[in-house]
């Protein structure tokens, strides 16, 4: 099943595109954790690691909703964030929140800027969701 074909995208009268733009962005996104393991291997321990990119967007679905397993009829909302502090402005995984009760994921709006790739929304994604253990399941 597609991930990214399960996206809704909140918030998004925080940014200057559309939520069209936005969605597309997490596709990106997700297609950029599928297939660039080479880059993002040196992100996470070598006992964290996946090679499977398949693998590693289980590892993003289950950060984001509690389950590797993308249902049919499952809607994974992304909730753009405007900065509240500068702090939690940057494209970073450390400003990702996965709420898995309501299948959200809030992301800053700065990772859907122009000019920002969606390779940095990846890597974000990626690394939060090793960071919060999930990769270990």
């Amino acid at each position: 099943a597609d991930i990214a074909a399960a996206v809704i995208i909140e918030g998004a009268s925080n940014l200057r595109g559309s939520e069209t733009t936005a969605r597309q962005r997490v596709k990106d996104a997700l297609d950029y954790v599928e297939n660039n393991g080479d880059e993002l291997q040196g992100l996470v321990s070598l006992d964290r690691w996946k090679d499977s990119g398949a693998a590693r967007l289980r590892d993003i679905l289950e950060y984001w909703t509690g389950s590797p397993h993308l249902t049919p009829g499952l809607q994974l909302k992304v909730e753009v964030k405007a900065p509240w502090r500068e702090s939690v402005a940057s494209c970073d995984y450390n400003n990702l929140r996965a709420h898995t009760c309501s299948d959200t994921i809030d992301v800053p709006m700065s990772c859907f800027e122009l000019g920002t790739q969606a390779s940095k929304l990846g890597k974000a994604m990626f690394v939060a969701s090793m960071e919060i253990g999930f990769g270990d399941l």
